[in-house]
């Protein structure tokens, strides 16, 4: 008998966020112009989420498509799942059916006064409504999330922060499907997107189990993965690239400087064969001078798959993605995290 588990707070992760922040005051006018152009877009275009037919009785829920892992797609179980996806799934429009919706007044009355009564600063409440306004109205999709759930026994997902995941975690236990989470991003104090699933079935990679119970205090289990060792010789193979650079966005939590963090990248992507890898999640700004810097021939950004670009490059590094450990664990040539927290998990050969 599955055990009774409480309903989870859509919004309560994005204003811990912000609570632990403090947002300057020309981001928080960014934060302001952003807010109104995403509710006025978002009050006439509606909301859409995006439903993929599998053949099993599993359900993956995702938010953004670059958090469809394999870990989800192989879990144990899930023989060809169903997917629903806040964001479409480009590889998989073929087999999408997308569910629309409409937001009302109601919807931003509801979401105006959760920012005023957050408890923020002004600054914290612009920032606050500029990350929430993209799930004004998840809740319309309500009717349709229990009606693909008829036929689910199992929810997966590994994306807790998202207030849409959580949205939908909530009605799969009304449902009375079995959610499972879990766990293949590196923790730290700030994590705090997992307190609130104490009690739910939690999986995590080797090793992120000792952090989950060191700062939520989850005793999750050992997610067993299956990856086919890929047979390259990394001795006498001939790569495209020496190092594959797999860039992190900036996190205010995570890193201390946004400048400081963009020029690390930028001293590692210059380096001679390095293919980088921008992170799905980075920002405009971001993103735009990497591009340029491609396009003139200072570095070199890929626009391949992940799986491709592991078969190019002999070793790779980053400063915390896991990406990293899927590469090591799919090829087991060298790689190695190169900031100070994470240093010396893996061969440090590939950085010399």
């Amino acid at each position: 008998m599955l055990p009774i588990l409480k309903n989870i707070e859509p919004f309560s992760v994005f204003l811990g966020y912000e609570k632990l922040q403090n947002s300057s005051f020309s981001s928080s006018i960014v934060h302001v112009i952003v807010s109104f152009a995403k509710i006025f877009m978002i009050f006439f275009t509606g909301i859409k989420i995006f439903y993929y037919k599998g053949h099993g009785n599993a359900m993956i829920v995702c938010d953004r498509p670059y958090l469809l892992s394999n870990n989800l797609l192989n879990f144990p179980g899930s023989d060809l799942p169903n997917i629903i996806s806040k964001n479409r799934i480009n590889y998989l429009t073929n087999k999408e059916v997308i569910i629309n919706a409409k937001i009302s007044i109601a919807n931003v009355i509801d979401f105006y006064l959760y920012v005023k009564n957050s408890g923020l600063s002004l600054k914290g409440k612009f920032a606050l409504a500029s990350s929430l306004m993209t799930y004004i109205g998840c809740d319309n999709f309500k009717k349709d999330i229990l009606h693909t759930l008829k036929s689910i026994d199992v929810v997966l997902c590994n994306d807790p922060a998202s207030p849409f995941v959580r949205n939908f975690i909530n009605l799969s236990r009304e449902s009375h499907c079995h959610v499972k989470l879990i766990c293949e991003t590196r923790l730290d104090i700030f994590s705090i997107e997992w307190l609130d699933f104490y009690g739910y079935d939690v999986y995590s990679l080797k090793g992120q189990q000792k952090d989950l119970k060191k700062y939520c205090g989850i005793n999750s289990k050992i997610l067993i993965q299956n990856f086919s060792t890929k047979k390259i010789n990394s001795s006498s193979s001939i790569f495209e690239y020496r190092l594959l650079f797999l860039q992190q966005y900036y996190h205010p939590l995570a890193f201390k400087s946004r400048f400081r963090h963009f020029c690390n990248n930028i001293g590692v992507a210059i380096r001679p064969m390095v293919l980088t890898r921008l992170h799905p999640n980075e920002r405009f700004p971001e993103i735009f001078i990497f591009k340029i810097m491609h396009v003139i021939g200072i570095i070199s950004v890929s626009d391949n798959t992940l799986n491709e670009d592991v078969e190019r490059c002999k070793f790779s590094i980053s400063f915390s993605s896991t990406a990293l450990e899927y590469f090591y664990n799919v090829t087991h040539r060298p790689c190695k995290y190169i900031s100070k927290k994470n240093f010396g998990i893996f061969d440090n050969s590939a950085i010399k």
